[in-house]
């Protein structure tokens, strides 16, 4: 099938439209953990390790969740685009129960933290903090999660903005409350490393009810979520929206996974291939931002045409979407093959002689990095796009063949085996990345083969009719 071409600019800018705000709402929520690293560490190399592993913990959780929570977004745009606004308000239910459900168990999980990490034969002061750390964090969990479900709820009516507007606001609040309770000013009492974790947990909150505050101002869409408290939960549907979560959340699990096995991997090389990885690590992470609001943008998109029976418009907003996430992998790769040097000096001085090992191998991994973008960004929007279409089971079944069976399994052989050490490892996280986005761009290509057939068969009966 040749990828559409006709009026591509009008559908770029849609995309652009709804995404650009997305991105950058992502690169704040990205600041606000910066915000409490740099705050970590004014308390010392201890705390900086306690919210090291704490904030991986708590990210995992976050993101599982999210992937879980998804599908609320497909149902409310293709509700939207089925001009069936009667149900969004169950679909805006369940997704809060759902998220409910989530933050218990999450919470119970948090709590007995310190009683899973003692098998990890960790300092015991360690494990007590990060328990400790972990516990004030938990209070902010049922917050964020309802508002990823509000998130994706306005999203979908194409309010993208008030998210980006709130994802800055928060890092200035964030910054200011962990001022406040680390230090105990106001006549507070001081609570240190504590305080970070209770002002990040208020910081959710206030998430969330800014984004409450904006639904209510808003008549077009309050009054859908007005009338969520007047419907029932339906088990059918409630039953889809758990089953296609759990499928999502897996593959963002394994992804994941993934990541935290390599960096395991990278660890039992030494010290300066860790500090390589970081910094490559942190430079994807953040250029993920672009790939996470492209993938939103389409995710909504194709679902809403989808409910609006323009199936013809599918493959529109998949290209225009793959289109626009290759220029910007591109921007990205040359920035970070380009000015590799620049941005190592943004995490360590090159040029001491005692760093001479890590920044070349640094400059080795953030060449690997801009490959990688390519990978990431294609596989990140085809995802989103069969998200949308709700096919999500053979997706997981797939990520578990390249993430794991493919990626995990070359980087240990290619590592360990082939003694190409860290850049073994980078290039086993590259080909699992590929194959993951070529197995979407397969299964893509099938799902949208399969419903372009039954769309002719259906067309033909009629006619004889």
């Amino acid at each position: 099938m040749k990828a559409p071409t006709s009026k591509s600019l009008k559908y770029c800018n849609e995309i652009c439209r709804l995404g650009s705000p997305l991105v950058i709402a992502f690169l704040a929520q990205i600041g606000m953990q910066l915000v409490d690293t740099a705050m970590l560490g004014q308390l010392g190399a201890k705390a900086l390790a306690v919210g090291a592993l704490g904030g991986t913990i708590i990210y995992t959780l976050i993101s599982f969740s999210a992937g879980f929570l998804s599908p609320s977004g497909v149902f409310i745009s293709e509700m939207r685009g089925a001009r069936n606004n009667k149900h969004i308000p169950i679909i805006i239910k369940q997704g809060i129960l759902i998220a409910l459900i989530l933050s218990l168990l999450f919470i119970a999980i948090l709590y007995f933290s310190p009683f899973f990490l003692q098998f990890m034969k960790l300092d015991k002061e360690l494990v007590e903090q990060t328990g400790l750390y972990l516990q004030t964090l938990a209070w902010g969990l049922p917050s964020i999660l309802i508002f990823i479900i509000l998130r994706d709820f306005i999203v979908a009516f194409n309010y993208s903005k008030i998210v980006m507007i709130i994802s800055l606001i928060a890092i200035p609040i964030n910054a200011i409350l962990n001022s406040i309770f680390m230090y105990g000013l106001f006549g507070l009492p001081e609570l240190g490393l504590i305080g970070i974790g209770y002002s990040t947990s208020i910081t959710r909150i206030a998430m969330l009810c800014f984004i409450v505050a904006d639904i209510t101002s808003n008549p077009r869409i309050y009054v859908l979520l007005r009338n969520a408290s007047n419907h029932l939960t339906t088990f059918i549907q409630f039953k889809k929206m758990f089953t296609m979560g759990g499928s999502t959340g897996a593959m963002v699990g394994l992804e994941v996974g993934m990541f935290l096995m390599v960096t395991l991997f990278v660890g039992q090389i030494g010290v300066i291939s860790l500090a390589a990885h970081q910094i490559a690590s942190q430079c994807v992470s953040v250029a993920f931002a672009i790939a996470f609001g492209l993938s939103q943008a389409a995710n909504i998109k194709v679902a809403y045409v989808k409910g609006a029976n323009k199936d013809h418009l599918i493959p529109v907003y998949t290209y225009a979407s793959l289109g626009l996430g290759l220029f910007c992998s591109s921007i990205i790769a040359l920035l970070f093959v380009l000015g590799a040097k620049p941005i190592i000096n943004l995490f360590f001085d090159s040029e001491l002689l005692a760093n001479q090992e890590a920044l070349g191998l640094a400059i080795n991994l953030l060449c690997m990095a801009a490959i990688l973008q390519y990978f990431d960004s294609c596989q990140a929007i085809l995802l989103g796009v069969l998200r949308a279409l709700k096919d999500t089971f053979v997706p997981m079944l797939l990520a578990i063949s390249s993430y794991w069976l493919l990626g995990v399994v070359s980087s240990y052989l290619l590592a360990f085996h082939m003694n190409l050490g860290t850049v073994g490892i980078w290039i086993g996280i590259c080909l699992g990345i590929g194959a993951s986005s070529l197995f979407a761009y397969m299964r893509y290509l099938f799902i949208n083969q399969r419903a372009f057939t039954i769309d002719n068969e259906q067309t033909v009966i009629l006619k004889a009719k």
